[in-house]
């Protein structure tokens, strides 16, 4: 996503520039360099808060799915791969962290079961967390 900001930004500059130059308009030769170095600033600025504000929490969690189980969640730190805060070995789930501790419907032939270790130290870490279902308790 930061890559595809940078990429837009520079694009956006390019075009600008060409544009002033195109219309015949010298003033904005100056100005535009000055706004979009702003612009550029306020990029870096908030790019690194979002790094500071991740670094912070110790990073995301996301949801995983146990290798030992059909619909059995565990929660797990957005860079690791194949290990959930509880130590179990996870892979990947398209599940979304606001759709932890949900039950589903009726129709499903095998209600998801999440993790109760995962859910307590994630309860008691910093991070918010959504409301939970009665699936977990």
């Amino acid at each position: 996503m930061t890559v595809l900001v940078w990429v837009a930004y520079a694009a956006a500059y390019v075009a600008s520039m060409a544009w002033a130059v195109k219309s015949g308009l010298n003033w904005l030769l100056i100005v535009l360099p000055i706004l979009m170095g702003l612009v550029f600033l306020l990029l870096v600025i908030l790019t690194s808060a979002a790094k500071q504000k991740r670094s912070e929490r110790g990073g995301g969690v996301k949801v995983t799915e146990g290798v030992s189980g059909l619909w059995h969640y565990h929660l797990s730190e957005d860079d690791s791969k194949t290990k959930a805060l509880c130590g179990a070995t996870v892979m990947n789930t398209s599940t979304r962290l606001e759709d932890w501790g949900l039950a589903y419907g009726e129709h499903f032939p095998k209600r998801p079961t999440y993790c109760k270790e995962c859910d307590l130290l994630m309860r008691e870490s910093s991070e918010p967390l959504p409301p939970w279902g009665e699936a977990v308790k």
